[in-house]
């Protein structure tokens, strides 16, 4: 289920095992490829692994999906301007 493994990815991502996390994330999007918080999940993963654009592509991918998604817009636009961890 994509959706199990989308929670438990993201308490890897929670515990620092950005890793994992990520690993896990790619797998979940294997079963539910149009969710846009698994994207947004996997873009927050890149960010903590310095991938900014593996990051970008997952954030854009989110949008794509649902285009009214405002934490991944936000995240997107701090990364193409160059701010780190928009938080």
């Amino acid at each position: 289920n994509g959706y199990f493994l989308d929670s438990l990815a993201w308490i890897k991502f929670k515990q620092g095992d950005y890793e994992s996390a990520r690993r896990i994330f790619l797998e979940a999007i294997e079963h539910v490829e149009d969710d846009p918080v698994i994207w947004e999940h996997l873009g927050r993963t890149y960010e903590r692994l310095e991938n900014r654009s593996a990051a970008l592509e997952a954030y854009r991918r989110s949008l794509e999906i649902d285009p009214e998604r405002e934490t991944a817009r936000r995240r997107l636009d701090a990364l193409e301007n160059g701010v780190a961890n928009p938080e």
